[in-house]
C-alpha cells in the first residue's frame, strides 16, 4: 500500500518540481531582461518622454518571499488550486494546459506535457508582472504601452502585436515557449486567432491599473461601495490616488499646451486643415495621428494617443472637437510652470558652460550639436545627461514632459540651442572654441517650444534676431517663432 502510494505521488511531485526549476530559472534570468524590459515601456531607442532609463529597471531579481503573483484575467478563474512553493511565493492560478496551435487539452490528453504547461504558466506570471513593474516603476500611463504596440495605428492589439509584446521583455525566450505562452494568455481570455486585444484587457492580463477618461475620472459609480473613512489602509489609498491624479493632471495641462502651440503652426495649409478640425463632429486616434504628423504639431505619437483616451477618445469612441477648442485657448495662456522651469534648467546650464569654456571645455551649444541627428533631433536620455553635468534636474520626467518632440519621441534641439544661445550670449562669459555666436538681445527672452517638428537644418551660423515686442514675425525657416507664451 506504501509503494502504491508513493506511485500515485510520482507525479505531482514532478509537476511540482517542474514548476520549481522554470521559477528558479525566471528569477535568474530577471537581471538579464532589464534592458528589454525598460525599452518595451520607451516603445523605442529613441529616448522621448516615455522611455525608460536603466535606473528604472533597479529592481531585485527574486520573488520576494511571500509575495503573491497572480494573472489578473477578465475570463473566469480555471478551476484549479494555487500550489504554494517552498520558497514561499504563491502562484496562482494555473491554466489549463494547451496544444501546439492553442487548443485547451482534457485532462489525461498528455500527463508527459503537464510539466511542460505548468512551466508555460510560471513564465506567464513572470512576464506580466514585469510588465505592471516597469509601467508603475516609470509611473507611465498603461496607454502609453498598450498603443506602440498597436498596428496599423489602431486603437486594439491583436494576437501578434501581444507577441512581440513578449519577445520585447523576454528576448532570449524560446520559440517553442514564447508560442506556448502567447496561446495561454490569448486563450485565457477566450480569443480566437481573428480577436482583438482592448485597452481594458491588457490591463487587468496585466494587472495595471484600469485608464479613466478625462469625462469619467472622478464620477462615482452607481455599483461602487462608498469608500471607509478610517483605517491607514484606506489613507495610504486615497493619498495614492490623488498623488496619480495630480500627476495626470499635470501631464494632461502640459501636453495640452503644447499641442496647441502646434496648432498655431506657421505653415499656412496646416493652420487650415487644423482650423478644419475645430468644427469636425470627432476623430478617431488612427485620423488624428495622420492630421497631427501632417501638420508637424510637435508632439510624440505616445503624448498624442494619452491626449486622445484623456480627452474621452478610445473603445470605438471618436475624440470631441472641443478638445482642439481646449488646446487653443490653453495655448493662448501662460506656458505651464514645467515648462518654465525646464527653460530655466537649459538657462543655468548655458550660463555655467560659459564659464568653463575657457578651462579646456566645450560649450553647451557645441556639445549639443553633436548629439543631433540628420534631422536636428536628439535623445532625451543623453540631453539630460549632458546637462546635468552643468546643473541639477530636481524632475526629470517633468523636464522631458515640456519638451517637443518627433512622432518617435526624439526631442526638438533647434528651439533648446536658441534658449542655450541667448543665455550664454547675455552672461557674457569667454566663449571658447565653438561657443554658439552671438545673438542679438532683447527683454524677451528665446520660447523654448517649436512651433513643428518638421526637420529644419540646424544653425551653424548666427541665429536670427529676437522678436521685438509689436515687431512683424520673423519666417525665415530657420525661426521657429516666439509669440505667445515664451517661457521665462
Amino acid at each position: 500500500a506504501v509503494v502504491a502510494e508513493a506511485a500515485s505521488l510520482q507525479v505531482p511531485l514532478q509537476q511540482l518540481a517542474g514548476e520549481l526549476r522554470a521559477l528558479h530559472n525566471a528569477r535568474a534570468r530577471s537581471a538579464t531582461s532589464l534592458v528589454a524590459l525598460c525599452e518595451l515601456a520607451a516603445g523605442s531607442r529613441a529616448g522621448g518622454p516615455g522611455s525608460l532609463s536603466v535606473r528604472d529597471g533597479k529592481v531585485s531579481a527574486a520573488v520576494p518571499r511571500g509575495q503573491v503573483v497572480q494573472l489578473m484575467l477578465e475570463a473566469p478563474e480555471p478551476q484549479s488550486s494555487a500550489c504554494t512553493t517552498p520558497a514561499g511565493a504563491d502562484v496562482s492560478p494555473v491554466l489549463p494546459p494547451v496544444g501546439e496551435q492553442g487548443a485547451v487539452l482534457e485532462a489525461g490528453d498528455d500527463p508527459a506535457d503537464d510539466a511542460v504547461s505548468a512551466q508555460t504558466d510560471v513564465w506567464a506570471v513572470e512576464v506580466m508582472s514585469r510588465i505592471r513593474g516597469a509601467v508603475e516603476r516609470s509611473r507611465r500611463d498603461p496607454r502609453d504601452v498598450f498603443f506602440r504596440f498597436c498596428s496599423g495605428g489602431l486603437d486594439i492589439m491583436r494576437r501578434e502585436d501581444l507577441g512581440r509584446v513578449l519577445q520585447a521583455f523576454e528576448p532570449n525566450l524560446p520559440a517553442a515557449l514564447q508560442t506556448r505562452l502567447l496561446a495561454r494568455l490569448w486563450n485565457s481570455l477566450d480569443k480566437a486567432d481573428g480577436d482583438a486585444l482592448t485597452l481594458l484587457e491588457f490591463c487587468r492580463l496585466s494587472g495595471l491599473p484600469l485608464p479613466e477618461s478625462r469625462h469619467s475620472a472622478g464620477e462615482a459609480h452607481p455599483g461602487d461601495p462608498a469608500s471607509p473613512t478610517d483605517g491607514a489602509a484606506s489613507a495610504a489609498d486615497g493619498a495614492a490616488r490623488r498623488t496619480s491624479c495630480a500627476v495626470d493632471e499635470q501631464r494632461t495641462r502640459v501636453l495640452l499646451y503644447r499641442f496647441g502651440r502646434g496648432m498655431h503652426s506657421p505653415d499656412a495649409a496646416a493652420q487650415q486643415e487644423l482650423s478644419r478640425l475645430q468644427d469636425s463632429t470627432g476623430m478617431m486616434l488612427q485620423e488624428l495621428l495622420q492630421v497631427a504628423g501632417r501638420c508637424g504639431v510637435p508632439l510624440s505619437r505616445a503624448e498624442i494617443v494619452a491626449l486622445f483616451w484623456r480627452f474621452g477618445g478610445g473603445q470605438g469612441l471618436a475624440l470631441n472637437a472641443e478638445f482642439f477648442r481646449e488646446a487653443l485657448h490653453a495655448a493662448e495662456g501662460s506656458p505651464p510652470p514645467e515648462v518654465t522651469r525646464a527653460s530655466q534648467v537649459l538657462v543655468d546650464a548655458a550660463v555655467a558652460s560659459s564659464q568653463q569654456n575657457g578651462k579646456g571645455r566645450p560649450s553647451l551649444w557645441g556639445e549639443m550639436l553633436r548629439l543631433a541627428d540628420a534631422e536636428g533631433a536628439a535623445d532625451a536620455v543623453a540631453i539630460r545627461s549632458l546637462l546635468t553635468e552643468y546643473t541639477h534636474l530636481d524632475d526629470e520626467e517633468a523636464f522631458d514632459l515640456a519638451l517637443d518632440k518627433r512622432p518617435d519621441g526624439a526631442v526638438l534641439l533647434f528651439p533648446l540651442l536658441e534658449v542655450v544661445a541667448a543665455a550664454a550670449s547675455k552672461d557674457g562669459g569667454d566663449r571658447g572654441a565653438g561657443a554658439p555666436p552671438p545673438v542679438p538681445q532683447s527683454g524677451k527672452r528665446r520660447d523654448l517650444l517649436s512651433r513643428s517638428w518638421i526637420p529644419r537644418s540646424l544653425p551653424r551660423g548666427p541665429l536670427p534676431p529676437v522678436r521685438e515686442e509689436g515687431e512683424e514675425e520673423d519666417r525665415t525657416p530657420l525661426h521657429s517663432g516666439a509669440g505667445g507664451g515664451a517661457s521665462s
